[in-house]
């Protein structure tokens, strides 16, 4: 019923909407063509009369671009300035000629009245005979068919945007010279078009809203005609739902007094057996409390001795801390002793370096000395003495080069050996960091393990008041199933009597239904 009443609200307002639609669109463009006609009307009449005012033989006349400053040019223009300032919405007035297949002006006039053009249209009139590049095929028809034609749209050329009309020009002898064209800005005739359109749109605009109402009033009218039509059904199928619903009810009141009755009977052994189990659930409970009093204190133990390991892991890391201060220290020595062996070996060799050049002073002065003969005796016995002395030198320079280099290779593993030591060291003082942070995770882990013990314990205890209080109320439930064994047979007789109510309820009321039932087929019946 709903998409029903959807439907129709839909199909009037779509058929409203159309209706004024093409209303509108029928008014908008009527009134388009009658201002079109209407522009081309009067372009038509400032045509001819320019037509009319033109001497034909004096524009016949008119051939080259140097007569522009003749007396019958300057007539013609004149005669046309004179036209368009008596016209304000003129634009041009000028005159055509077809020649060599080409139009070409021959009158030309410039804007007179308050004509502004746009940046890069041309401002200055045609002169005698100058080809009009771009003309309209409304032009070439008026030019070839010899009759006046105005333009059917607006168009666009080098000094503007125009509506134009085109009258045949003739010389008295009734010769074909020409046409006379009548420029009209285009800017006035679009305004006014748009203007149209605006009206058009704002039409559309009413013509929705309307739709709109329509659909609205119609969709509100079906709901309440809907409603009204629920309403008598539904007091219709209330009252015959409520002479069945009756009649269960009685039924399963009588359903429920036995129910009730069985399940009193049923609740009294079960609180029975409820009692039972909560004693037997108290003694556990208190069971359970001892052990977890003996848990707890295992777990205090627990906690003394994760502690200490962990005083004693800390304790580890500080000593293993103070081995790796110790060891760099000996490294940094080691180092040192490297650095020392490699000075002395390089003493022991610049020592040799001046052994060797004593040495060879020493064969020197001895040459020398042979030479001086026996004045030189003395200083060849003391240049011997220096030789030797240069020679025991380099033997001591030589045993000082070994042990260098036996300080060297023993420092060098020295060294090897500190830094294995420092890197055993930092390896042990990273374990230690482990074993510490894991004895405090054991630390805090048990912690956490006795706090969930002693909140076990307190539960317990809870617990056992809690049971201990079960218990009373489970004694109390059992006084109570004996109250409400007897209030089932006090409902099991209750609902007798409302049973035989009900019937002798449901025996009066049936006439009666029958009589609304027929009253309510007449309202039905009767139009609205």
């Amino acid at each position: 019923m709903e998409m029903k009443a959807r439907r129709e609200a839909r199909v009037a307002a779509i058929g409203i909407l159309l209706v004024t639609l093409l209303c509108n669109l029928v008014v908008t463009l009527i009134a388009r063509q009658g201002l079109l006609d209407e522009v081309h009307s009067h372009l038509l009449s400032l045509a001819r009369t320019a037509t009319a005012m033109t001497d034909g033989d004096a524009h016949a006349t008119l051939t080259q671009p140097a007569q522009q400053e003749s007396d019958a040019y300057r007539k013609l223009q004149g005669t046309f300035i004179a036209i368009m300032k008596a016209n304000p919405k003129l634009a041009y007035l000028y005159s055509y000629v077809l020649r060599d297949g080409k139009v070409r002006f021959v009158v030309d006039t410039p804007a007179v009245n308050d004509f502004s053009s746009k940046e890069g249209q041309r401002t200055t009139h045609a002169a005698i005979m100058e080809i009009y590049p771009e003309p309209t095929p409304q032009l070439m028809q008026a030019l070839r068919q010899r009759k006046a034609i105005v333009e059917d749209k607006v168009y666009t050329d080098a000094w503007g945007t125009f509506l134009s009309a085109y009258v045949p020009l003739y010389s008295s002898d009734n010769r074909f010279l020409g046409v006379v064209g009548a420029d009209m800005d285009a800017r006035d005739f679009s305004a006014r078009v748009r203007a149209v359109w605006i009206a058009f749109l704002a039409g559309m605009f009413v013509s929705v809203i309307l739709a709109l109402g329509v659909y609205v009033a119609v969709l509100r009218l079906r709901g309440i005609q809907q409603c009204e039509q629920r309403a008598r059904n539904r007091r219709s199928t209330l009252t015959q739902e409520f002479l069945g619903h009756s009649q269960t009810l009685v039924d399963a009141l009588a359903l429920t007094a036995a129910k009730v009755r069985g399940s009193a009977d049923g609740i009294a052994q079960m609180t029975s057996q409820s009692a039972e189990r909560t004693s037997a659930a108290q003694r556990d409970i208190r069971g359970a409390s001892g052990r977890i009093l003996s848990i707890r204190s295992v777990c205090d133990q627990l906690l003394e001795t994760a502690q200490g390991l962990q005083r004693q892991a800390h304790e580890w890391c500080e000593v293993t801390r103070q081995m790796q201060t110790e060891m760099s220290a000996s490294d940094a020595q080691a180092k040192k002793l490297v650095t020392v062996a490699h000075n002395i070996a390089d003493i022991a060799l610049m020592i040799s370096d001046i052994t060797s050049r004593i040495d060879l002073l020493a064969l020197n002065a001895s040459i020398e000395a042979a030479r001086a003969g026996a004045a030189g005796k003395g200083f060849a016995v003391v240049a011997e003495e220096v030789k030797i002395l240069a020679q025991q030198t380099a033997e001591a320079t030589q045993r000082i080069g070994g042990y260098a280099a036996e300080v060297q290779a023993a420092s060098g593993e020295v060294v090897q050996l500190v830094e294995g030591a420092r890197a055993s060291m930092d390896t042990l003082g990273e374990r230690g960091l482990s074993a510490a942070s894991a004895a405090d995770s054991q630390t805090d882990l048990i912690t956490a393990i006795v706090s969930d013990i002693v909140s076990v314990g307190d539960s317990a205890t809870t617990l056992e008041e809690r049971v201990a209080a079960v218990g009373a109320i489970t004694r109390e439930t059992e006084l109570q199933t004996g109250n409400l064994l007897e209030a089932a047979r006090d409902m099991a007789r209750d609902n007798q009597a409302f049973s035989d109510r009900v019937a002798q309820f449901l025996s009066s009321l049936e006439p009666s239904c029958s009589e609304d039932a027929g009253s309510a087929a007449a309202t039905e019946g009767r139009p609205d």
